[in-house]
C-alpha cells in the first residue's frame, strides 16, 4: 500500500463518516421539528384543558349553590315540623291536665 492508497483510503473514510454526520443531523433535525409540533399540540390541548376545567367549575359552583338551597329547604321545613311536633306535643299535655 502506498502513501497514496492509504491517503485516499483515510479521505474516503472521513468522507463517508461526513455523510453519516449529515445523516444523523437530516434525522435530528426532522425529530426537533416533530418535537415542535408536538409541543404546539400539548399547548393547544393545554388551553383546552383549562377551559374546560373553569366551565366545569362554574357548572359545579351552580350546581353546588342549587344543592345548598335545597338543603336549605328541607332543613328549615324539618325545623318547621320539629316545631309543630313540639307544639302539638305540649298541646296534648296540656289537654290531658285539664280536669
Amino acid at each position: 500500500m502506498t502513501l497514496e492508497d492509504l491517503h485516499r483510503t483515510v479521505v474516503d473514510g472521513f468522507s463517508r463518516i461526513d455523510e453519516r454526520f449529515t445523516r444523523i443531523e437530516d434525522r435530528l433535525s426532522q425529530n426537533d421539528a416533530r418535537w415542535a409540533q408536538n409541543d404546539a399540540r400539548w399547548a393547544e390541548s393545554d388551553a383546552r384543558l383549562r377551559e374546560e376545567s373553569e366551565t366545569i367549575r362554574r357548572h359545579f359552583d351552580a350546581v353546588a349553590e342549587r344543592v345548598e338551597a335545597s338543603v336549605r329547604i328541607i332543613a328549615e321545613g324539618h325545623a318547621h315540623l320539629i316545631t309543630i311536633v313540639g307544639n302539638h306535643e305540649s298541646r296534648l299535655q296540656a289537654i290531658e291536665k285539664r280536669p
